[in-house]
């Protein structure tokens, strides 16, 4: 009996050890795979799901979702939230109160959703905002921008400002930025135009700029002949518009209309051989005008074959732009073209922000998806509410993201101008400033900032750079360093200091000196330099000797900031220009973005501050001539060294022979190993490098299978 356990514990030990040994490698696989892949940590959790309502039926709805998209996307590939992923409802309102007001009882019904994001406009957006006040939802518009979305509505949040910031920035900008005394107003019959045009006139009064004619668009009755009949009346149009106050015309023309009608006013305008005066158009006015632009053929295609007939010349009020947003605008402006094909518009940038800062909030919440829902939604809002200062904001692509008492984003609008069918920033700009409260009245007095809505704004110069005709001349792969030739372009209004740029990458100080081409129109310059120099780069060496390189080209001025001068990008992208080096290597495509740098400065005393200044990058792509030719270059020490050790092992019958076949492949690969650290940097684990160490595996395990006679 004895015997009989005692055989089976001996037979039942090495198995039992065979399958710990089993089950202790797989868990220790799993949990490396779930470390390194987080995303796949949320297989078989519930999911967040995040409402979306708007016009999912045409444009304007498709947008505002492909924005929301891209930032969830993003966050799920990233582990989504504590291990949830993000799963959006989609909800078509079709821009009607009463559908939007059925859509938001849908929501509250399915009692699912955490948070909505939308409505478009003030009206789904108000009558959907009654709903989610009786069923405690949260709700963040990206687009509504009446204060009656908010008002008296604590469940309701606001990314965007409001029409009357909007309205009083506009007057502002007209009088002090474009220097304008007089003004003639088209507005819309709804409530944002009313809304927009009392603001309007309130504000120019304060500011003693005349409102010289006015005209109302009955967005239900009018039309074409409507849009005549204020062209037949429109003064300001005959004329380029003056800047005298007791002038006959108008001076500028403010549209403070949606873009339906917006584009019939702009089209008849043009038809009739007017478009001299200055036209400024409101946010609404701009954010779908290109759309309805599409009903128009000339404007892609007019009578000089260039696009923009319609369009061009055009001011427009907006929330966001991308090109002076900085690096995190940048990265969105990319992601959304790689993953759309099209450069995103106004409406999905603000709704990517609005998914940021409501997916920000329900992090921070730690709701833990334990079915009370209700407590979920409580503690989102509350959430929401505590983003009420900088310090306590999210950092998004527009800039920080914090509320007002009432629940309203306090921050800057941005201008911009069509030009070629494009937008593209004003000259001049104006963004919140930190001025102390004793200077305020002084600077508003002499027209050095703008107090708009309580928020004291300065304005900023935008000079437009450009980078052409890049020539690669040597490649310093060890120290991470580039020569490189290019014609460097600046186009600015006024006087701009160009002694001032410095390059922050350049190995020697680089001095611009005397423009090779310059141009003059109007107050606008453009001025080309051609330049040289060797400039430091960050390579990333991870993927050696496959892929290419990033050289770069970084510029700032030394002494205007970031609240004064913002550089900005002429274009997005350029094609390879072709420039050999001796080495071998050539340049490819190449980005242009800005963003801000920090420099220490004692200002004149003994404290040390950060400033920052707006910065113009140029990540010029760099690869090998023959890539394959390289790389089989690169590797033939290993396959050589591989091809030794596979054949002393299989072939040689010989032992002490074997042994010093091996002994001469480690040597051989110590030595194309140590060559390679010499050759980079040796901050990067390269794929090369990890080649040499499978060799060196091979080696050890030929030699421990050979010591231990299992050959």
């Amino acid at each position: 009996m004895y015997n009989h356990v005692q055989s089976c514990t001996i037979m039942y030990n090495p198995v039992m050890k065979k399958i710990l040994i089993i089950v202790l490698i797989l868990s220790a696989n799993i949990a490396v795979f779930f470390l390194l892949f987080p995303q796949y940590r949320q297989m078989g959790k519930e999911p967040v799901i995040i409402a979306v309502a708007g016009p999912m039926g045409d444009p304007r709805g498709q947008q505002m979702l492909r924005g929301v998209s891209l930032y969830t996307d993003l966050i799920n590939r990233q582990g989504g939230i504590d291990g949830r992923k993000i799963k959006l409802a989609v909800y078509d309102d079709k821009d009607d109160p009463e559908t939007a007001q059925a859509v938001a009882d849908s929501i509250a019904q399915q009692n699912n959703a955490v948070l909505v994001l939308g409505h478009y406009r003030t009206g789904a957006s108000v009558a959907a905002g009654k709903i989610y006040r009786k069923n405690e939802i949260p709700a963040i518009t990206a687009s509504a921008t009446a204060e009656a979305v908010t008002a008296g509505n604590e469940w309701y949040f606001r990314v965007i400002p409001t029409d009357t910031a909007e309205a009083e920035f506009a007057a502002n900008y007209i009088y002090r930025g474009m220097r304008k005394n007089a003004a003639g107003i088209i507005f819309s019959d709804d409530d944002y135009g009313m809304t927009l045009v009392k603001n309007f006139e309130k504000h120019a009064d304060a500011l003693g700029m005349k409102i010289k004619q006015k005209w109302e668009w009955d967005r239900e009755k009018d039309g074409d002949e409507r849009a005549k009949q204020i062209v037949g009346e429109l003064s300001s149009c005959k004329n380029r518009g003056v800047s005298s106050a007791g002038a006959d015309d108008a001076g500028i023309l403010f549209l403070a209309t949606h873009s339906k009608e917006g584009a019939k006013i702009i089209t008849a305008l043009k038809d009739a051989g007017g478009m001299n005066c200055q036209i400024v158009g409101s946010y609404a006015f701009a954010r779908s005008f290109f759309i309805e632009l599409e009903k128009y053929p000339r404007e892609s295609d007019g009578p000089n074959g260039k696009p923009g007939y319609y369009s061009e010349g055009i001011y427009f009020i907006t929330p966001f732009m991308a090109d002076i947003g900085g690096a995190d605008a940048y990265r969105f402006k990319k992601e959304f073209l790689k993953k759309y094909g099209e450069m995103p518009e106004e409406i999905s940038a603000s709704y990517y922000e609005a998914a940021h800062v409501g997916v920000s909030a329900v992090k921070k919440a730690g709701i833990p998806g334990r079915k009370k829902i209700r407590e979920d939604r409580r503690r989102i809002r509350d959430t929401l509410t505590g983003f009420y200062s900088e310090a306590r904001s999210v950092r998004g692509i527009t800039g920080p993201v914090f509320f007002d008492e009432n629940r309203n984003v306090t921050r800057h609008y941005s201008v911009g101008l069509w030009q070629n069918h494009k937008a593209v920033p004003a000259f001049l700009q104006y963004q919140q400033t930190d001025t102390g409260k004793q200077d305020i009245l002084k600077k508003v007095l002499d027209g050095e900032i703008l107090l708009v809505n309580g928020v004291a704004m300065n304005d900023i110069r935008l000079v437009y750079a450009g980078i052409d005709n890049i020539r690669l001349n040597r490649t310093d792969i060890k120290h991470s360093a580039a020569g490189l030739e290019f014609d460097l372009r600046l186009r600015y209004s006024g006087y701009f200091d160009d002694t001032g740029i410095e390059f922050d990458n350049a190995v020697k100080a680089i001095q611009l000196g005397t423009p090779v081409k310059e141009e003059k129109q109007g107050n606008i310059t453009q001025a080309t330099w051609h330049v040289g120099g060797d400039f430091r780069c960050d390579f990333d060496f991870r993927a050696w000797p496959f892929g290419p390189l990033s050289a770069a080209i970084r510029f700032r001025h030394t002494s205007q900031t970031y609240n004064r001068l913002i550089f900005v990008p002429d274009s997005v992208t350029t094609p390879a220009s072709g420039g050999l080096s001796a080495g071998g290597w050539q340049t490819g495509d190449t980005e242009f973005y800005q963003d801000a740098v920090s420099k220490s400065s004692t200002l004149g005393n003994s404290s040390d501050q950060r400033l920052s200044y707006s910065r113009f990058n140029a990540e010029i792509q760099i690869k090998q001539v023959s890539p394959a030719l390289f790389a089989a270059t690169e590797f033939f020490p290993v396959i050589a060294m591989l091809l030794m050790t596979a054949a002393a092992y299989f072939f040689i019958r010989h032992e002490r022979l074997r042994l010093l076949i091996f002994m001469a492949v480690m040597a051989g690969t110590t030595f194309f190993h140590l060559r390679h650290f010499a050759a980079l940097p040796a901050a990067d684990m390269t794929v090369l490098n990890y080649s040499f160490f499978a060799v060196y595996a091979a080696v050890i395990f030929a030699v421990f299978r050979d010591v231990m006679g299992e050959r």
